[in-house]
């Protein structure tokens, strides 16, 4: 597997990880009021989803060329 591909997976795993923490952490509270952490959370959430599926099309990319 490509380098920057596996990075892209660690990236990803990372992203979703810190958006649970901004659901379950007690302290983030204090770094995001009110509503704040359940839309970073989302946005967290979001993004991996997007850089995820661009991955998959980078990947079949690759394959295709190999070809």
């Amino acid at each position: 597997m490509n380098t920057t591909v596996t990075l892209s997976y660690v990236m990803i795993a990372t992203l979703l990880l810190v958006a649970l923490a901004c659901l379950v952490a007690d302290s983030a509270e204090q770094w995001l009021p009110g509503n704040r952490r359940y839309v970073m959370a989302g946005v967290l959430t979001v993004y991996s989803c997007i850089r995820w599926y661009r991955l998959r099309a980078f990947q079949k990319k690759l394959l295709h060329e190999q070809d």
